[in-house]
C-alpha cells in the first residue's frame, strides 16, 4: 500500500473515514470488516444517542424563535322557550405570540452545548467505526500469521519425523549412535509440543 509521508489535521480526518481496509484488495478481510461495522451493538447504540443529540440541538434552537399559540372555541347549546327552543351558537380564535429575549445568553449557551454534545456523538460513531475495522483487521491478520506459522510448524514436524526415521534405521544397522537417535527423538518431539499452544491461539483469534 502507498502510504502518505505523514498525517495531519483534516487530511487523517478523511483518511480515517473512508473504507481504508479495502487498500489491501482481500474480499474475506472487507467481508468481515462490513459484516462487523452492520452488526455492531456499541455502534446502534452510538447512532441512537446520536439521533437523540441531533433532537436536543432542535429543541435548543426552538427557543430562539416567537412562540406562537393558537386556540378555536366553539360551543352551541339549545333551550326549550314558551315559543320554542331557543338557540346559541358561539365561535371564537384567539392568537397569541411570545418572544423571549436573550439578555444573558442562557438560550444561546443552552443552544451551543447542544451542538456541542452533538459533535462529541459523532465523534463517538466516527472512533467506533474506525476502533472496529481496525480490530477486525488487526485479529484477520494475526490469523493469517498464525495460519502460516502452524503450516511451517507442521513442514519442520514433518522434516524431523523423516529424519528420525533415517537415525532410526542407521541405529538398527549399527551406523549411527544411540545418542543420535535420542536427539532426532527430541527434536521431533519438541515441534509436537508447539502445536497446541498455536492451535489454540488460531482458534482465539478466529
Amino acid at each position: 500500500v502507498q502510504l502518505p509521508p505523514h498525517y495531519s489535521g483534516e487530511n487523517a480526518r478523511r483518511s480515517a473515514a473512508q473504507p481504508w481496509w479495502q487498500l489491501y484488495g482481500d474480499p474475506e478481510l472487507a467481508d468481515l470488516v462490513e459484516a462487523a461495522l452492520a452488526d455492531n451493538p456499541d455502534l446502534a447504540g452510538a447512532r441512537a444517542r446520536f439521533a437523540q443529540l441531533n433532537e436536543a440541538v432542535t429543541i435548543a434552537g426552538a427557543a430562539t424563535l416567537p412562540a406562537v399559540n393558537l386556540s378555536a372555541q366553539d360551543s352551541h347549546s339549545r333551550q326549550p322557550g314558551m315559543t320554542g327552543d331557543l338557540r346559541t351558537d358561539r365561535a371564537g380564535l384567539s392568537l397569541a405570540a411570545g418572544y423571549e429575549i436573550d439578555l444573558w445568553k442562557r438560550i444561546g449557551d443552552r443552544q451551543r452545548a447542544a451542538a456541542d454534545e452533538a459533535q462529541a456523538g459523532r465523534e463517538d460513531i466516527r472512533t467506533l467505526l474506525i476502533a472496529t475495522a481496525a480490530t477486525v483487521t488487526d485479529l484477520y491478520y494475526l490469523g493469517v500469521e498464525q495460519r502460516a506459522q502452524l503450516a511451517l510448524l507442521d513442514q519442520i514436524t514433518s522434516t524431523h519425523r523423516e529424519t528420525a526415521e533415517l537415525v532410526e534405521n542407521r541405529y538398527r544397522t549399527g551406523i549411527a549412535p544411540a545418542l543420535d537417535l535420542y536427539q532426532a527423538r527430541q527434536l521431533l518431539a519438541s515441534a509436537g509440543s508447539r502445536r497446541p499452544p498455536l492451535v489454540q491461539q488460531l482458534s482465539r483469534t478466529e
